[in-house]
């Protein structure tokens, strides 16, 4: 959803586009980048789509890098300041 997100630092502009739903899509793309495994059927079913995605069950969240941390927050306060919460199933 947002390619770049392990890299560049997200603004506004990023996110005004997504729905809620592809906001907490977003987010979650950053851990799953790390091979987070998801306590949620939703997003363990949507990154299993995806090529890049391996599942790893030792992943503790401190591979996740300073900018990375940076962008998983930003599109979290941008959800909240936005109504754009998504509850994922």
């Amino acid at each position: 959803i947002l390619a770049t997100s392990d890299t560049v630092a997200l603004t506004d502009a990023d996110l005004q586009d997504l729905t809620a739903q592809e906001l907490t899509y977003a987010r979650n793309e950053i851990y799953a980048r790390h091979g987070y495994v998801f306590e949620s059927s939703e997003l363990n079913d949507y990154f299993a789509t995806k090529s890049w995605y391996t599942a790893d069950p030792s992943y503790d969240g401190n591979s996740l890098s300073a900018l990375e941390q940076q962008n998983a927050e930003y599109i979290r306060n941008y959800q909240t300041n936005n109504n754009l919460g998504y509850e994922v199933k």
